[in-house]
């Protein structure tokens, strides 16, 4: 951290060592007049997607000061980076705390494994988007606005949600007014993620 950020900076070292991990490099460019994590994500998602062969997209992830390796570097373990998904980039972390944060941090991708089911399997946390709160948006952006008492559901009682019913491509999760919806793709890619999960005698009217 510079030494001209004044109070600022000192404060974020102080949660630098607190949370137990470097924040550093995705906070310092917006105090510095670079652009944010989201802005150089964007552009290195389009970047990627444009690539025509592996070896250029191997080429795009090994590439210094990409924007990916940059904030995998914010973390020491247990969070760390596991290349790109469906979602943008793969989290891993080894608790639920740090499952939330560092979601919530860097506002993309996802955290693989972050819930356990027992007729599921893993089941991945993406950020998503928060939408409108109707029959839209998903991920952990829509649960913090839209139905913060998932934090007295998520993980605990995940795993005792029975399966109230199953398509193609998604399982429906309830027990009593505990409603939740886990979709089996993203894109076609198979994976098992978080769509939503509400309690409904909470729901706003």
């Amino acid at each position: 951290m510079q030494q001209n950020l004044g109070p600022l900076g000192d404060a974020l070292q102080d949660m630098n060592q607190r949370a137990g991990y470097a924040i550093t490099s995705v906070v310092q460019p917006h105090l510095v007049g670079q652009p944010s994590f989201l802005d150089r994500m964007n552009d290195f998602q389009g970047r990627l997607l444009a690539a025509q062969t592996p070896e250029e997209r191997r080429g795009l992830m090994t590439e210094q000061g990409n924007p990916v390796t940059d904030a995998s570097l914010g973390f020491a373990a247990p969070i760390t980076f596991h290349g790109m998904g469906p979602f943008g980039p793969i989290w891993k972390a080894d608790n639920w705390a740090d499952v939330l944060d560092v979601l919530r941090q860097q506002k993309t991708g996802e955290v693989r494994n972050a819930l356990e089911h027992p007729q599921i399997g893993t089941v991945s946390l993406p950020y998503g988007t928060p939408g409108t709160g109707k029959s839209d948006g998903y991920g952990l952006s829509k649960l913090d606005i839209f139905h913060p008492e998932y934090q007295e559901i998520l993980p605990d009682q995940f795993p005792s949600l029975p399966i109230s019913s199953e398509t193609e491509n998604r399982y429906q999760l309830q027990q009593g007014n505990i409603k939740g919806a886990v979709r089996k793709e993203f894109n076609g890619e198979p994976l098992n993620w978080l769509i939503s999960i509400l309690d409904e005698s909470k729901r706003k009217p």
